[in-house]
């Protein structure tokens, strides 16, 4: 099942812990994510369905896998949908064949720039320019973040900056309580971490995640492996977006 493709101003991360989804956007004149399957438009029902001044000429498509987070600018016209079980050669129209019935368990987080919408878009607009704003950063388009993506720094349309690592941490590994003056996502994905805050403690576990406000005293521990992990591998494994605000 797929919700019906929509846009807003709220910029979006999509991030799948079990199975995968499938992502369609709709773009004009150029895709800008170049992984993405892509056919033209042979239809017009996209138009008018938006409040960007432009006519879709193209449908990108592509799988999202468990473990991957798509960020996506805001003003995308999109939709997301699980994936399903097909097997042998794409029927007419359909770009994939090799799908799969597992159930899909992603979450999405959008979040809203202080920017008034045309600022959103001027922004957005510079990223066929050329390296924008402090560090030559340029405005991130749509992306995906996969286990092997190394650090990144880039600026969005409505954020100064937004971070991404991945960490791994063995049993008893972390860093005390501190605070930051962005807010932080971490996404966890297997082993189990302990939380801390103004003292306080608790436990996420796989498949959960931390949300931490900007300037929130915060620690994390890592204390639980996999049954099927050894106790001095690395047994926390989790992603971490930073929020610079503008």
């Amino acid at each position: 099942a797929a919700h019906a493709p929509h846009v807003h101003a709220m910029e979006e991360l999509v991030a799948v812990f079990r199975g995968r989804t499938r992502e369609s956007a709709f773009v004009s004149p150029a895709p800008p994510f170049r992984a993405m399957r892509r056919m033209p438009l042979k239809w017009p029902a996209a138009e008018g369905s938006h409040d960007r001044p432009f006519a879709p000429t193209y449908l990108e498509q592509f799988y999202n896998p468990a473990g991957n987070v798509l960020y996506r600018p805001p003003f995308t016209l999109h939709t997301t949908a699980g994936s399903e079980r097909v097997f042998g050669r794409p029927r007419a129209g359909e770009l994939f064949a090799d799908r799969t019935s597992e159930t899909a368990l992603y979450m999405c987080i959008k979040w809203v720039s202080k920017l008034e919408a045309q600022q959103l878009r001027n922004r957005m607009d510079l990223d066929a320019v050329g390296p924008q704003g402090a560090g030559g950063m340029r405005v991130l388009g749509s992306t995906l973040f996969t286990p092997e993506t190394p650090s990144v720094n880039a600026r969005t349309a409505g954020l100064k900056k937004l971070h991404y690592h991945v960490s791994a941490r063995g049993l008893g590994q972390g860093y005390a309580e501190h605070v930051d003056e962005y807010t932080i996502l971490a996404l966890l994905h297997y082993g189990t971490l302990e939380v801390s805050s103004h003292g306080n403690k608790t436990t996420v576990s796989a498949g959960g995640h931390v949300l931490v406000p900007a300037g929130e005293p915060h620690g994390f521990t890592c204390v639980g492996c996999r049954e099927d992990q050894p106790a001095a591998a690395k047994c926390c494994y989790y992603q971490v977006f930073e929020f610079h605000a503008t």
